[in-house]
């Protein structure tokens, strides 16, 4: 019994002490005041811009934590157009704005970047355009995007890193 005690334990201290290491990821976002929609609704436009930056920052950083340890990523935001459209709304006393989310407003974006290995030699590099005229439609993306203001950018990217990036870094 005090055998399979000190084992289990042995165990569940090799379980915590491990870390998972993951590539360095880099995220600029050039110019973004010249981006084609990053509009704020009912809020200030510098912190709102400021929100939508540090939530794809992270999601791009989260992404990067699927490299393999000593690979580098660096992630640059050329142009970003958010899913929807602001829209005017007229309430009794007051109006307001809101972004309404329909088929023809997809989201779309710009981005340069380039995956190196730890010996710094290039994996991959491009520049890509990603739009998504579908990603609205669904009714889990409508359930989902109630509670992320990015739920369809970062789907997006999300698609777009499993189908280009994990499978470079594979190789």
């Amino acid at each position: 019994m005090r055998k399979s005690i000190i084992a289990l334990m042995t165990v569940a201290f090799g379980m915590t002490a491990t870390t998972v290491s993951a590539a360095e990821t880099t995220v600029i976002f050039e110019q973004p005041d010249e981006y084609q929609d990053i509009e704020a609704v009912n809020s200030k436009q510098d912190e709102f811009e400021q929100m939508i930056m540090e939530g794809l920052r992270k999601h791009i950083v989260k992404l990067g934590e699927e490299l393999p340890e000593g690979y580098n990523l660096e992630f640059v935001v050329t142009d970003l157009d958010l899913a929807g459209r602001v829209e005017p709304t007229f309430g009794a006393t007051t109006s307001s704005y809101m972004r309404v989310l329909d088929r023809i407003d997809y989201p779309m974006i710009e981005f340069r970047y380039k995956l190196t290995d730890a010996q710094g030699e290039n994996i991959k590099s491009g520049d890509e355009r990603l739009r998504d005229m579908g990603i609205t439609s669904t009714m889990r993306a409508a359930k989902e995007s109630g509670r992320d203001v990015l739920y369809y950018e970062k789907e997006m990217l999300s698609q777009w890193f499993d189908r280009h990036l994990k499978p470079a870094a594979k190789e």
